[in-house]
């Protein structure tokens, strides 16, 4: 059985490494987060969230930090 032509681990050996199902999922959640971090900059229903983006230094650093690590 295959999920993204990659196989899924469901009849693997009880003590078998974890497939690589699990590094796809969470490089999904990170990348979620990310997503969240630009979105969660601008409250009280204002549009642009990329309205001054780079005039947070700390920010920035820290989105293409864990961007490129990811």
């Amino acid at each position: 059985e295959k999920i993204f032509n990659i196989d899924s681990g469901r009849n693997a050996p009880l003590h078998s490494p974890p497939s690589e199902h699990y590094t796809i999922i969470f490089n999904t959640f990170v990348l979620m987060q990310l997503f969240n971090e630009i979105n969660a900059r601008k409250i009280h229903g204002e549009r642009n969230v990329f309205d001054g983006i780079f005039a947070n230094p700390i920010f920035c650093s820290i989105v293409l930090g864990t961007f490129g690590v990811q």
